[in-house]
């Protein structure tokens, strides 16, 4: 949580549009998705879908937090992991024109994350936030072996909207399920492998 919140603070959220205002609340939100209460976890959920992705249109801010709910979809640490899978869903579902953009510079440290930059990157926002869900796809797989079946489900259901990726997924979910006894987990995984080959 300690990379997640120094991360956070560095990027300067009130410069970066939302639906209705800037994005200076979404920090707070994106933390309170690590809440151990389920009830404060969709207060945040609301507060960051009703916000960067609102009815399938796509605001700046929805490429911003990608980094952020892709580290909590991942880390086994944070409690809000169905939560920010479900937020990568809708944005990676999300809509919007060629003409809105984002201009941004990538930074790998300590994790790969996007900070507002008028002379970086430019792309049209529908195309960044796709590519930015897929650079995360890897690291989902694991979550496909998760103990919790609401995670497994939230990860396949993103994962299902690549089909893309098909081949190089497959052949790393596969890799991973044959060393994997579950009998439920495997006739989820060849579920799973038929939708995003068909």
């Amino acid at each position: 949580m300690h990379d997640m919140t120094t991360t956070l603070s560095t990027i300067p959220w009130h410069t970066i549009s939302g639906q209705i205002e800037n994005c200076g609340s979404i920090p707070q939100a994106i933390l309170s998705l690590a809440n151990s209460d389920p009830h404060l976890r969709k207060q945040a959920y609301w507060k960051i879908d009703n916000h960067v992705v609102v009815q399938g249109g796509l605001y700046e801010g929805a490429f911003y937090v990608i980094p952020f709910l892709l580290w909590g979809a991942t880390s086994r640490l944070f409690n809000g992991r169905v939560e920010s899978m479900k937020l990568l869903f809708e944005i990676a579902s999300g809509a919007a024109s060629f003409t809105q953009t984002v201009s941004f510079r990538t930074k790998l440290c300590p994790f790969v994350h996007f900070v507002p930059d008028a002379a970086g990157t430019c792309a049209p926002l529908c195309i960044a936030v796709r590519f930015a869900v897929a650079g995360g796809l890897e690291k989902l797989i694991d979550v496909l072996f998760a103990e919790e079946s609401t995670e497994r489900k939230s990860a396949r259901d993103l994962i299902a909207l690549f089909p893309e990726y098909a081949y190089a997924l497959s052949e790393r979910i596969q890799d991973i399920a044959t060393s994997n006894s579950n009998a439920t987990i495997k006739n989820e995984i060849n579920g799973l492998m038929r939708e995003i080959r068909n």
